[in-house]
């Protein structure tokens, strides 16, 4: 195994490591860093996507530099697949804590109404899961 394959290897290993141990490995202008990822998540999607340098104006730049390179499309898809389940997640903390605090109030027939309009999917859809 050559020197190349063996650091390759062992930064492998490494970053599995960190996952095994619920963090997650990003790289930085500084460098490698580590972070737990709940940490990682409880920031704002900006913040997630600065971090792992996705931010949607920093993978159209990719486009500039090489046209014919398609990863940029995917690390655009990216950012915008993270801003939409953060805005989600957003919502259904908020929709929890309605329910939490107006549990006594709420019909059955709102509360499916809650459900699907949370989900997007029927409630007989909700229901079979």
């Amino acid at each position: 195994m050559s020197e190349e394959e063996k650091k390759e290897k062992s930064l492998k290993d490494s970053i599995l490591e960190e996952y095994d141990k619920g963090n997650i490995v990003f790289l930085s202008v500084e460098g490698a860093k580590v972070s737990d990822l709940n940490n990682f998540l409880n920031q704002p999607a900006d913040g997630i996507l600065y971090d792992l340098n996705r931010l949607e104006e920093v993978t159209l730049t990719f486009l500039r530099k090489n046209p014919n390179d398609p990863k940029w499309i995917n690390d655009y898809a990216v950012a915008k697949v993270i801003r939409a389940l953060y805005e989600r997640n957003e919502k259904m903390f908020k929709m929890l804590k309605e329910i939490f605090i107006y549990q006594d109030t709420w019909s059955a027939d709102e509360l499916h109404e809650l459900l699907v309009d949370l989900t997007g999917k029927p409630i007989e859809e909700i229901i079979r899961e």
